[in-house]
């Protein structure tokens, strides 16, 4: 059964964090003897299990200016387990401008992604599963079926994404990105070139289990980027954004009573409304393996 959902988008979370699509776990702290101190933080090792929840999924997302003018639409469409079918990028003459379409294999693993414009086939995507059903592979291609590049990704024990490494059409690494962390949250990332050569790093920086800052540095430890998140009783309340010491823009989000993003205001480093994108949602009850 297919379900076509004209409401509007969440924001995957920020961050990658990446196509990484992760959270952090919370800190765990060892347990203290009666008789001996210790600052070390037990790290409880992941397990995959499956749970069964109430979940969110955006349908719709609407572009607005400040006047009210509609822009265009992004629709979303999903089958009865909640996973994503189809991205649609709508304008504002109610023209389709472009399409994602996703494929599943019977593990309801995403095996592959065609990107659509016009009507016509521009790219796709194909993707490869280790035995813990973790992407290890990507491989974009051209409508003719030829390689265009490919990245492969790398984990640790504990499930946690370690390297990720960038590949030209033959499989030559490009660069590479290696993921430190701390505590189950990911706290670095270190970006080379295939010599090895450092081309710089972002770090993250949390308060509990919220992520408050993102910063991106040259190899000289120049700031070059970072992104500062703002929360209101564990709720981000907004983003600031900022080129090297330079505030560029402001995102502020609004919530509805479940909690969902329902509006997000972007705004220019004078306060100026950029745009306004509204959000709607369905609800589905789903069974998702999750590591924990």
């Amino acid at each position: 059964m297919r379900i076509i959902l004209k409401k509007i988008w969440f924001i995957p979370l920020m961050l990658f964090l990446y196509s990484c699509s992760s959270v952090p776990v919370s800190e765990q702290e060892s347990e203290t003897s009666p008789t001996v101190q210790s600052d070390v933080l037990e790290e409880k090792t992941p397990v995959w299990v499956t749970v069964v929840k109430d979940e969110y999924f955006v349908s719709q997302e609407t572009i607005k200016y400040e006047d009210g003018f509609v822009d265009g639409y992004r629709l979303y469409e999903y089958d009865e387990d909640g996973k994503i079918l189809t991205k649609s990028q709508i304008g504002s003459d109610e023209s389709v401008i472009s399409e994602e379409i996703f494929s599943y294999n019977s593990d309801s693993l995403l095996i592959r992604s065609d990107y659509i414009s016009s009507g016509k086939l521009v790219s796709y995507s194909e993707f490869t599963y280790d035995e813990n059903k973790r992407v290890i592979e990507e491989a974009y291609f051209n409508p003719k079926g030829e390689l265009l590049s490919v990245s492969s990704y790398e984990y640790d024990d504990k499930g946690r994404r370690t390297k990720w490494v960038s590949g030209d059409s033959g499989g030559i690494p490009m660069m590479y990105t290696q993921y430190e962390y701390k505590n189950n949250k990911l706290v670095q990332m270190n970006y080379f070139m295939p010599a090895g050569d450092l081309e710089g790093y972002t770090q993250l920086e949390y308060e509990g289990d919220n992520l408050v800052l993102e910063a991106t540095y040259s190899p000289t430890s120049k700031l070059e980027k970072k992104t500062e998140y703002v929360f209101q009783e564990d709720r981000l309340d907004q983003a600031l954004y900022y080129m090297g010491k330079t505030l560029i823009r402001t995102v502020k989000y609004s919530y509805d009573q479940t909690g969902n993003v329902i509006e997000e205001t972007t705004m220019n480093r004078h306060g100026d409304i950029i745009d306004i994108i509204e959000k709607e949602y369905v609800v589905f009850t789903v069974e998702k393996t999750v590591l924990q």
